[in-house]
């Protein structure tokens, strides 16, 4: 017999592992699409984890996935 807590537990690691990868994957295709329509892009080079560090903005700035972006970019 397989426990409540445990199963519950097995599907809540695989929600948040299905919402990363669709948040990777959005991630992927719109750096994807904005490198296809533009000649040059330029980033800015932010330090996303001293901004986390301001309690009022750190939940938004995580949530949009600054730093993914940049890694995605390659900078």
């Amino acid at each position: 017999m397989v426990r409540f807590s445990s199963w519950m537990g097995r599907l809540n690691s695989y929600l948040h592992g299905k919402i990363a990868d669709q948040r990777r994957d959005f991630l992927h295709k719109v750096s994807t699409e904005i490198i296809r329509e533009n000649q040059a892009i330029v980033i800015e080079d932010l330090r996303v984890k001293n901004m986390l560090k301001n309690h009022c903005l750190a939940k938004a700035i995580s949530e949009v996935s600054w730093s993914a972006v940049q890694i995605d970019a390659g900078v």
